[in-house]
């Protein structure tokens, strides 16, 4: 498994951008459309592993970069896991 430094990336968004938001049981989702460019970020409870990092749970927002440079096309939250569309062709959970 790829370590929390690979995966993870903080940043600062133009909320502005936001192209979905999706609530699980103690954590969120956001995708962000940048110049074209679909990200995936999360925060809230991380016990299960489902914001995809093995860590702690965070208020912070991070950015889930496995997802980078893929084109989302939907996101679902559950309690204690996620569903990401990719293309209409890949479904990862």
């Amino acid at each position: 498994m790829e370590g929390i430094d690979n995966i993870i990336e903080k940043k600062k968004l133009n909320f502005k951008n936001i192209k979905m938001i999706r609530n699980g049981g103690y954590h969120n989702l956001l995708l962000f459309n940048e110049n074209g460019n679909d990200k995936l970020f999360g925060f809230g409870s991380n016990e299960q592993e489902q914001l995809g990092f093995n860590g702690k749970s965070t208020s912070e927002l991070f950015g889930l970069n496995f997802f980078e440079n893929k084109k989302i096309s939907d996101i679902k939250c559950g309690n204690n896991h996620n569903l990401v569309l990719i293309s209409l062709i890949y479904l990862f959970f």
